[in-house]
């Protein structure tokens, strides 16, 4: 073991010997003009999934706009750009900071060094009747203090369109390992930094985050592994109607005890009416049926929505979904109790000038994040992004997560409950052709209020703060034929 931990630093200091004598020596070279400037961070995404370089290839001639259904499982992007590309971008990354928590929440504060290296690889091919898109982002955290919480990270997203002359067939899969769990896999890890695995300043793969497994409950030092693959078929029944039908299988598996393993099954049919260019209307039913593994209860929920969205190409997309749902949930006390409730999700993207802005929120019924039988969960984030200088680009993020316990609410009493709040910033400018170099920092704070309990899953109220530096080296993208 040690040996092979001594062979990956020797790995790492060639790499870098490499990457930044070649970074340096095109910045002090007059005649390589300045990189242009990235777009911004996506809101609720992890930095790892950011903005593509500006070196990535033309948008091709060919371009086709975005026709994604309203009612698809994936969320409207402003599109305008992306389509015809062909390319495979990647780039490594390494970031050295603090982290006022490094133990976690219920563990003290005390003041730990973490150094966090990484690689990202995105993927877009299109041909005339389908289009393929993959993204990864992965690597492995050290903490100078705490040798035992040095763990590596993974995150891959892959997604496959095909289409017919009025059907289009979608399948997608999102598949991550996370050393903790929070908005984005947690603070202490992924930070990569402005990565390339987007373009036009939205993700490559974009499934509807209600599909996957809720972790907005901060869990340090909880471990797991989360998947979901979602599969659609769309059908034209018109100049301006689509019908979709999909299905969606998630599951959530925790490394350690004193945390519940889930799966979420769903389906998924809709009916979209083009208005105008840029209006959309829609109706849709979804079911959720969600299982914990070892346990006998379950939880089936079903909603109808009425949806409108509205897009304009390359600069906005913005879509409200909201509805009655009604919820069946299995009781430890061996009955089945109804819940009658509402469901909202909305998501938006804007784009003007220099700036960026992101919203969304989500209010229903979740499977819980490994805490609860499930929950009623608020998750709420914003996020800004804009072009400070010629070469300084600036963004900020917020958000807030409530999760209560959907069982004590089912029971009409006064459940367990947690309250997340996150934020940050970053700063990023070039250095050389290349290479960027960003700041970051990062804060989370979360109060649980009626939650008694033994074991891994307590202790998880607290602050916490990571802040650093980083160096992100985009290689020259890779056009493909």
């Amino acid at each position: 073991m040690k040996t092979a931990k001594n062979t990956m630093w020797v790995v790492l200091l060639l790499a870098l010997a490499l990457c930044v004598p070649a970074a340096w020596a095109q910045q002090k070279d007059p005649r390589v003009p300045p990189a242009a400037p990235l777009p911004p961070i996506v809101t609720g995404e992890s930095s790892s999934k950011t903005a593509a370089s500006a070196n990535q290839p033309a948008a091709s001639p060919a371009a086709k706009s975005d026709n994604t259904p309203l009612t698809s499982s994936q969320v409207w992007s402003p599109g305008g750009g992306g389509a015809g590309r062909n390319f495979l971008l990647p780039s490594l990354s390494i970031y050295g900071g603090g982290d006022t928590n490094p133990q976690g929440f219920g563990s003290g504060s005390a003041l730990g060094a973490v150094t966090t290296v990484g690689g990202q690889l995105a993927l877009q091919r299109v041909w005339v009747r389908s289009e393929l898109t993959a993204e990864y982002a992965g690597g492995s955290t050290f903490y100078t203090s705490v040798p035992d919480r040095n763990r590596s990270f993974h995150d891959f997203q892959f997604s496959y369109k095909t289409s017919g002359r009025r059907w289009t067939f979608l399948l997608s899969d999102s598949v991550g390992y996370s050393p903790e769990g929070g908005a984005g896999g947690g603070l202490g890890f992924g930070q990569l930094g402005t990565g390339p695995a987007s373009i036009s300043g939205n993700p490559l793969v974009n499934l509807n985050p209600a599909l996957t497994p809720n972790q907005s409950i901060v869990s340090t030092n909880a471990p797991r592994v989360d998947n979901t693959v979602a599969g659609e078929f769309q059908h034209g029944a018109g100049r301006r109607a689509t019908l979709t039908f999909g299905g969606s299988y998630g599951i959530l598996r925790f490394m350690e005890n004193g945390f519940i393993d889930g799966d979420t099954i769903g389906f998924r049919g809709g009916y979209d009416r083009t208005l105008t260019a840029k209006d959309t209307i829609a109706v849709s039913y979804g079911a959720n049926l969600f299982r914990y593994r070892g346990i006998s209860m379950g939880t089936d929920s079903h909603v109808v929505q009425l949806s409108y969205g509205r897009r304009i190409s390359g600069r906005m997309s913005f879509q409200v979904s909201g509805g009655p749902q009604i919820t069946q949930v299995d009781t430890i006390l061996g009955t089945r109790n109804s819940l009658v409730s509402w469901n909202l999700q909305s998501f938006l993207r804007y784009r003007v000038g220099q700036a960026d802005a992101t919203l969304s929120y989500l209010h229903g019924v979740t499977g819980g994040s490994g805490f609860f039988l499930g929950a009623v969960t608020d998750d709420f984030s914003a996020g800004l992004s804009r072009q400070l200088s010629r070469v300084w680009r600036g963004s900020v993020n917020f958000g807030f997560a409530h999760n209560g316990s959907l069982q004590e609410i089912v029971a009409g009493t006064t459940g367990r409950r947690f309250n997340t709040w996150r934020g940050g910033f970053e700063l990023s400018r070039p250095v050389g052709r290349y290479t960027r170099m960003y700041f970051t920092y990062g804060v989370e704070h979360q109060a649980s209020a009626n939650v008694g309990c033994v074991g891994p899953a307590c202790g998880l109220d607290g602050t916490r703060h990571v802040f650093g530096l980083g160096f992100n080296f985009r290689f020259k993208s890779i056009e493909l034929e």
